[in-house]
């Protein structure tokens, strides 16, 4: 699947303090969050409501939201699948920023 124009700028170019597992907006529309702590639980990294500011409607596939929607009912029913999802992804985009931004690296520096 090729990438939409306007894309999200690569994660480094966004730095910012906030406490161990929140969030906050660093700029209009993007979040960051700490790398995760020694020992932070699953619940305490991803089931916790984050006030989710800017939000932009994506579609995922219904199985996976109804396996999420199960998941948070019986484990979290305080948790929105928005926080969930936002938790998550911001997660992965921190745990994998190296990667991501040498991928990001290795296609914008392609010739034509």
């Amino acid at each position: 699947m090729a990438a939409k124009s306007g894309a999200m700028p690569a994660t480094e170019d966004v730095q910012a303090e906030v406490e161990p597992g929140r969030s906050e907006p660093t700029k209009r529309g993007q979040y960051r969050k700490k790398r995760p702590e020694e020992g932070q639980s699953y619940r305490e990294l991803f089931l916790v409501n984050d006030d989710v500011r800017y939000r932009v409607t994506t579609s995922i596939d219904q199985e996976i939201h109804k396996k999420m929607k199960r998941f948070l009912v019986m484990t979290a029913p305080e948790v929105t699948i928005v926080s969930y999802i936002n938790n998550v992804l911001a997660h992965h985009l921190e745990y994998f920023k190296s990667e991501i931004n040498e991928v990001y690296r290795h296609e914008t520096e392609k010739p034509l």
